[in-house]
């Protein structure tokens, strides 16, 4: 009870429910987006700024692990994933060049003073919330995390290992995040789906606050 079953050639998916559900009066939830919120800014000096998410319930995307044109997810280590091929199989050579986080369902890149306060992040698919790119002085605040197949929060790109030499953030485009603060926040039953993925995960970054999170059920 309780669990689907997808008939592929009938293109048909199965429910089983349990004792006391009533499928005629049952909320039935079904996904489109992929990510729920994007803002990217323009370059590190031209950034998208002092915009604060405060009280708001983020849920049900979408996250279908589609990249350059394949499905699956070819984690390295936590939640990052291959995305070119490496003829010796040596990714360490590639100074994290060939390697991108997982996707989220709220992603920022190029931004500056983005506060999320007392949110709730639930039932989400992929990474809940990505610090990805030249994020500089936010605020992930009084937040709950529950029920995310991937890890509630990432911060940085595996990029930053070095600035300016790799190759999905152009000239002008990319750089480490900074000064960003992560307090507070009760994070439950992460990474059921991606068991690779740390709780929160965080790539080269600078001046970040990370204290008095609550956090249990992850099986990293």
């Amino acid at each position: 009870p309780e669990e689907f079953y997808f008939d592929k050639a009938a293109k048909i998916l199965y429910y089983y429910k349990s004792e006391n559900e009533d499928l005629k009066t049952a909320e039935v939830i079904a996904p489109v987006l992929e990510k729920i919120i994007n803002i990217s800014g323009e370059s590190i000096s031209n950034q998208v700024s002092n915009i604060t998410f405060d009280g708001i319930t983020f849920s049900h995307n979408n996250y279908l692990l589609m990249h350059g044109g394949t499905f699956g997810s070819t984690t390295v280590q936590s939640i990052a994933m291959n995305y070119k091929y490496r003829n010796d199989g040596n990714w360490h050579k590639s100074q994290y060049n060939n390697t991108r986080p997982m996707d989220a369902a709220i992603e920022l890149k190029n931004v500056e003073k983005i506060c999320f306060l007392n949110n709730k992040f639930i039932n989400l698919t992929g990474v809940g919330l990505s610090l990805l790119n030249d994020a500089v002085e936010c605020r992930i605040i009084g937040n709950i995390f529950k029920d995310i197949s991937s890890s509630a929060i990432n911060i940085g790109h595996p990029q930053h290992y070095k600035i300016g030499d790799g190759e999905i953030f152009g000239a002008g485009l990319e750089g480490a995040c900074n000064n960003n603060t992560i307090r507070n926040n009760l994070l439950r039953n992460l990474s059921y789906e991606h068991i690779s993925s740390a709780g929160i995960s965080i790539f080269f970054v600078a001046g970040t606050d990370l204290s008095h999170n609550d956090l249990s059920g992850t099986p990293y």
